[in-house]
């Protein structure tokens, strides 16, 4: 699956994951990251945001939550990367406090990226928040 999204055949990649539920096989922090980030390429690829596609992320993520596989550091990033590059900034805010909250030691990249964004859309408020956050989290990893 990782392979086929790599290689642009999200279609493929698509098939194989619906191919694991039907086999019984539940799928791994891999595998969800991978529908995720599938999606998000196809959204940002498009540059449209189609309903269906977020509720493929949606849908990953309740399947992940009832499966007991439980969002890391990788997924957290992916969803605030892919939701920034979608235009969705303020829901990006939300995971990334979430993250935040978690512990998680946060990935220079998603913190200059979300910043950018916050500060390219005029999202003076909610930049504020996010850098408050950024203090906090350096604050408690010292």
């Amino acid at each position: 699956m990782y392979t086929s999204s790599k290689a642009g055949r999200f279609k493929d990649a698509w098939n194989l994951y619906e191919d694991m539920d039907k086999d019984g096989v539940n799928p791994d922090l891999l595998t969800y990251n991978t529908v995720i980030s599938v999606a998000y390429i196809w959204i940002v690829a498009k540059d449209v945001l189609s309903e269906k596609r977020i509720k493929i992320i949606q849908f990953s993520l309740d399947h992940m939550f009832k499966n007991d596989v439980i969002i890391d550091l990788s997924t957290y990033a992916l969803l605030v990367h892919g939701l920034c590059k979608s235009g969705h900034v303020e829901e990006a805010c939300l995971y990334f406090e979430e993250m935040v909250q978690k512990g998680f030691v946060l990935w220079v990249s998603t913190s200059k990226l979300i910043l950018q964004k916050l500060k390219s859309m005029t999202l003076e408020k909610e930049k504020k928040h996010i850098e408050k956050l950024l203090t906090e989290a350096q604050q408690h990893a010292m």
